[in-house]
C-alpha cells in the first residue's frame, strides 16, 4: 500500500458533517475532496470530506491537468479500500458502518438509484472542479442507516 493510500484511506473513513460546498479557500494552493456529485462536469451538491492537505499552486500559471490527475489517482487508489459496509471509525459500537455514518445526517430516505459520490479539486480560490471519478456503488439510506440500493 502506498504512503498516499495509508494516509488518505483513514481520512476518507472519517466523514465530516455535511455542509455547503466551499472552494479551495486559499489563493496559492489546490485541494482535493469527496462530495455528493452533481451531473458530470457540474459543481458538487454537498461536501462529504476535503483532504486537509493543501498543495502548493502557482496561480499565475496553474497546472490544472496536474491537479486533476493527481486528485483522480489519489482518490482512485483510496477507493479500493473504501466500502460502505466497513466498520465505522466514528462510532465504535459494533454494527455501525461507514455507510451509516454517511446516512446519519441525511434526514430523509434515499432510494435507488441512490446518491452518487464524486471527487473534485479546486485551486487558487476556484470553485470545485469535477475530476470525473465516481464511486461505483451508490448510497441508499433508510431511517438514517445505509441500505443496499
Amino acid at each position: 500500500m502506498t504512503m498516499a493510500v495509508k494516509i488518505i484511506v483513514p481520512l476518507l473513513l472519517i466523514v465530516l458533517p455535511f455542509v455547503v460546498t466551499s472552494n479551495s479557500d486559499s489563493a496559492d494552493t489546490w485541494r482535493c475532496g469527496i462530495f455528493f456529485a452533481g451531473n458530470p462536469g457540474t459543481p458538487p451538491r454537498a461536501k462529504i470530506f476535503i483532504l486537509p492537505k493543501k498543495f502548493p499552486a502557482d496561480c499565475n500559471a496553474p497546472r490544472v491537468d496536474t491537479y486533476n490527475g493527481t486528485c483522480y489517482e489519489v482518490m482512485r487508489k483510496g477507493l479500493k479500500e473504501w466500502n460502505f459496509e466497513n466498520p465505522s471509525r466514528i462510532r465504535k459500537q459494533s454494527g455501525h458502518t461507514i455507510g451509516d455514518d454517511l446516512c446519519g445526517p441525511i434526514p430523509r430516505d434515499i432510494k435507488a438509484p441512490g446518491l452518487e459520490m464524486g471527487f473534485y479539486f479546486a485551486y487558487c480560490g476556484s470553485d470545485w472542479i469535477d475530476t470525473g471519478l465516481r464511486k461505483p456503488e451508490r448510497l441508499c439510506c433508510r431511517q438514517r442507516k445505509q441500505v443496499p440500493c
